[in-house]
């Protein structure tokens, strides 16, 4: 499922503006974005791994560099974490900084995001910060400062996190993009609870969960139903129940299996002890069809990569085969050639000497005649 971070990267990517590339030779490249438009990402992926062949062949290095990019969010929505880190990493080397600037920055956006469902979170901080550096859109860039507040309240470094989301709540920018707004909000009104248990947060989380349902931010609802649960579980664990069955309900319709795992743990401290086996059960038969889910997808598109890499040996090799064999035909006909001179060159030589044989034993017998 696309998370609404990587939505906002992939809308500037297709605006960029690229050098001129043919239909044809984009035919592949094209394809590609066609399945992920439509959600078929095993599809997508596919396609973008052999379009990122055909363009570093044909030199369009922005173009593979993009699919590197896209194959990368892939895997990272799909839970193959460390592929997408590896692939997005692979991507950099075809992105020119200037010209390419908004595939860097959502490239480097995806790897902070990898790295903190990886709890790295260290170096989430780092790939959010280069994100911002290479941003051309200022709500991607709030986007990012957002990240960087997250990896750094999941370091428990609040004050960190508190003076970043302060400051981007102060930007002129932000007012224009209400759910950019009020997810810095709610996420600084939920960082100071972090820090201080005491600290009542309760009007801003609320106030943001109302401007989040009166613009139908999906994703915004799940954090406020969270952050809510959260800020009421010694409070008024009733409300908490409440609101995170409110989460689950949300996170069912909209298939979001990362938002359900989260309400069902919630529910699941606090529900009553009959209910909370039911709630066990489902949590672990979600989790565990995840965690095939995400190995599935890990191993193909470990298979698609390592197909891709066999397939670019093989055409080396049977390069290599063709380059050798040619050397072996050109040994052979110079061999020929060479053969043929020097039969050519014996043979006259071999015809002077027995000429000049004829003639001696010519002489010889003139001689004899002339003795006799």
């Amino acid at each position: 499922m696309k998370t609404i971070i990587h939505i906002l990267f992939i809308l500037v990517l297709c605006s960029c503006h690229r050098k001129e590339i043919s239909k044809i030779d984009r035919a592949t490249y094209d394809k590609a974005y066609d399945f992920y438009d439509a959600s078929q990402s095993d599809s997508a992926f596919t396609y973008f791994n052999k379009a990122k062949d055909e363009l570093i062949e044909k030199g369009y290095y922005s173009f593979a560099g993009n699919s590197l990019v896209i194959m990368g969010i892939i895997q990272c929505e799909k839970g193959d974490y460390y592929g997408s880190q590896e692939t997005a990493l692979s991507a950099i080397k075809y992105l020119d900084e200037k010209k390419d600037s908004a595939e860097l920055s959502a490239n480097y956006n995806n790897l902070g995001i990898a790295s903190q469902k990886l709890n790295e979170y260290e170096k989430a901080i780092v790939f959010h910060d280069n994100a911002a550096k290479f941003s051309t859109d200022s709500r991607n860039k709030l986007a990012q400062v957002n990240n960087k507040a997250v990896s750094y309240y999941s370091l428990e470094k609040y004050d960190s996190a508190i003076s970043i989301l302060s400051k981007a709540l102060l930007s002129s920018d932000l007012k224009k993009y209400p759910a950019t707004y009020y997810r810095i909000y709610d996420n600084l009104a939920y960082t100071r609870f972090l820090q201080n248990k005491n600290d009542n947060v309760e009007k801003e989380l609320l106030k943001a969960l109302t401007i989040r349902d009166s613009i139908n931010d999906i994703a915004g609802l799940n954090a406020s139903y969270f952050h809510l649960s959260d800020f009421y579980e010694n409070r008024d664990p009733q409300k908490a129940l409440f609101y995170a069955n409110k989460m689950l309900d949300v996170a069912s319709k909209t298939k979001n299996i990362d938002g359900k795992l989260a309400a069902l743990q919630k529910i699941i401290l606090l529900e009553t002890p009959e209910n909370t086996k039911l709630f066990f059960k489902k949590y672990q038969d979600l989790d565990d069809s995840l965690q095939i889910a995400h190995n599935k997808s890990k191993s193909q598109f470990a298979l698609e990569r390592f197909g891709s890499e066999q397939l670019k040996v093989k055409n080396a090799k049977n390069e290599v085969e063709i380059f050798k064999r040619n050397i072996g035909i050109g040994a052979l006909s110079c061999i020929l050639v060479g053969g043929f001179f020097y039969y050519k060159r014996r043979k006259k030589r071999l015809q002077k000497e027995n000429e000049s044989k004829i003639k001696e034993n010519e002489l010889k017998l003139s001689k004899r005649f002339m003795m006799w």
